[in-house]
């Protein structure tokens, strides 16, 4: 596969990047982004003020305008480089001129120790965090990292439940204070497979993929490890007709292979050498078709069990002791306005929780529709309930069972 971004993306020199302070394990990855200017693509427009007035408006503009003292925004994000320059740097300069942003991009397993290993060092240099979700609230908050978001929403159109699915704000947390917004929900799908190789319409329960004859054809994303496949993993973990015996008759007796390589994969599921995905990119799976590779998605309510919606990075923080705060706020509030989410969806191609855009060409069955039932398991309550040690004992159960030279 290639790779997705198509403007220049170049290492951020750690010496800049950390102003001093020692490197830090699994952080090497980090990027940022220097782009070439715009080409052809329309001015984003600012956000909204309808519905602001008296002392609201007197703080927006007053925010506004200490925001372009400060010149510049520091995003940290979890979206491959490409991406995030496209979905959150270009299009707030359009419409923010005089806040640049300086854009930082890396898996969330690279990030998430980055900014931990700054906050310690003191070292304040992000503003604004998106992607990580259930990681901002079990390792970023503890830590201190992040600080309360509501106080950062300033906009009606940003605040006003009924513009959002399910008429609520769709909060991470668990507890105040809140510090976690998601913006983004998609019905999860948890199979990939190869489209000149498999018959897609066997598939009615999560229980066909225990056949037999799929042996050995399994390739997944390790979840052993926090991350990608959190959600699908725990839906069918408390599934009352499938459970952890099901995970580990699917892991164990069918001799699944994992891999942290996404890219590797979505290439071993287009060459044959695998026929099924478990837990695979949707974002890099999307690259892999466009480029003609046989490969694709089951829509997650291809089962009857049904499927979980999740965040896939659609989410949002701001960082305690931001050193550009009034710039992270206005930022916040554009990502979160209907033009920043109609952005967002056109460009990661995953549906946005805000009910007052258009769809456009999304897939019309990783879209939750509005009233009807929404199983969300991005919450830190789920995530809480089943812990990440609770997903790699039943693994590391279904290996046990495996013959030796079996298992991965």
């Amino acid at each position: 596969m290639e790779d997705p971004a198509n403007q220049p993306i170049h290492l951020l020199n750690r010496r800049q990047m950390l102003g001093g302070i020692g490197a830090v394990a699994g952080s090497a990855l980090l990027v940022a982004c220097q782009r070439a200017a715009p080409t052809g693509s329309a001015p984003a427009a600012p956000v909204s003020l309808g519905g602001l007035s008296g002392e609201a408006m007197q703080v927006w503009n007053e925010t506004l305008a200490a925001a372009r003292v400060e010149g510049e925004v520091n995003i940290y994000g979890a979206q491959a480089g490409g991406i995030g320059i496209r979905a959150l740097t270009d299009p707030f300069e359009s419409s923010y001129p005089g806040i640049k942003v300086n854009g930082t991009f890396a898996p969330s397993q690279d990030l998430v120790p980055r900014l931990v290993a700054e906050h310690d060092a003191k070292k304040f240099i992000a503003d604004v965090i998106v992607g990580p979700a259930t990681q901002s609230v079990f390792v970023l908050k503890p830590a201190g990292v992040l600080g309360p978001l509501e106080p950062a929403l300033l906009l009606p159109e940003v605040t006003n439940t009924s513009l959002w699915l399910d008429n609520k704000l769709w909060w991470i947390d668990s507890t105040l204070p809140y510090t976690t917004l998601r913006f983004q929900g998609y019905i999860t799908a948890t199979v990939t497979y190869n489209t000149q190789q498999v018959d897609v319409k066997q598939f009615t329960s999560f229980k066909d993929l225990l056949d037999p004859k799929w042996k050995g054809k399994f390739v997944a994303n390790d979840i052993r490890q926090p991350g990608r496949g959190g959600n699908q993993v725990r839906f069918v973990y408390d599934h009352p007709d499938l459970g952890p015996g099901f995970l580990e008759r699917l892991i164990g007796d069918q001799e699944v292979v994992f891999s942290s390589d996404q890219r590797q994969m979505i290439d071993w599921l287009a060459q044959g050498r695998y026929l099924l995905g478990l837990w695979v990119s949707s974002t890099q799976l999307k690259v892999a078709v466009d480029q003609g590779l046989p490969v694709a998605e089951l829509p997650g309510l291809t089962f009857k069990e049904g499927a979980p919606v999740g965040a896939g990075g659609g989410t949002v923080n701001i960082v305690a002791n931001a050193p550009h705060p009034n710039a992270a706020k206005v930022f916040i509030n554009w990502i979160l306005s209907r033009d920043g989410q109609i952005n967002w969806q056109e460009t990661v191609q995953q549906p946005s929780l805000r009910q007052d855009i258009p769809r456009g060409d999304l897939e019309a069955a990783i879209i939750p529709l509005q009233d009807k039932p929404h199983s969300d398991g991005g919450t830190e309550e789920f995530f809480t309930r089943i812990s990440d040690d609770d997903i790699r004992a039943v693994v590391e159960k279904a290996l046990d069972r495996r013959p030796p030279s079996s298992s991965s």
